[in-house]
């Protein structure tokens, strides 16, 4: 049940995932991808959609070892050549591992690619202690809510065509 895997994971989400997964699964085509920004390989497979990169988890992509920096560079190369339909970006510390010392190119590649073309249409709060709080909009918000909590999901969609170089 939810309240286990609450309980067992704590504010990972598990308990988002399938949810998430529907609402991508009803709104995209089979040969659609889709860009986990974390370490949730779970939600494309819920999906029934393939992960826009082969980075599955984000942890070696924040580790303090040499190859971090290219690990990104190529994550980000998949990520525009697979052009997703919809962006599952994670902020939740346990889905990235986070170090100090660990590159930020992922993140600022990521804010500038959202703005050029994808829009919000869900935002997820999660608590510890009580359910998540879902907000949705098909056509996107036009101003985002700002997160309730301290992780949160967010999923966007790739507006009409390609994003902008």
């Amino acid at each position: 049940t939810d309240e286990i895997a609450r309980s067992t994971y704590g504010v990972n989400p598990f308990v988002e995932s399938p949810v998430i997964a529907e609402y991508i699964r009803a709104r995209s085509r089979p040969a659609d991808s889709v860009l986990v920004m974390g370490s949730e390989p779970q939600i494309p497979f819920y999906a029934e959609r393939r992960a826009a990169t082969g980075h599955l988890y984000a942890y070696a992509l924040m580790e303090p070892q040499p190859y971090a920096l290219e690990m990104q560079k190529q994550w980000i190369a998949d990520a525009e050549a697979a052009r997703p339909a919809y962006i599952v970006a994670v902020s939740i510390p346990f889905s990235w591992l986070m170090r100090p010392e660990s590159h930020r190119l992922i993140f600022e590649w990521a804010d500038a690619y959202l703005k050029r073309g994808y829009v919000q249409v869900c935002q997820i709060d999660i608590y510890a202690d009580k359910a998540p709080i879902y907000r949705w909009n098909d056509t996107g918000f036009a101003e985002p809510p700002a997160p309730q909590s301290k992780e949160f999901i967010q999923v966007y969609r790739r507006m009409g065509g390609a994003p902008a170089g």
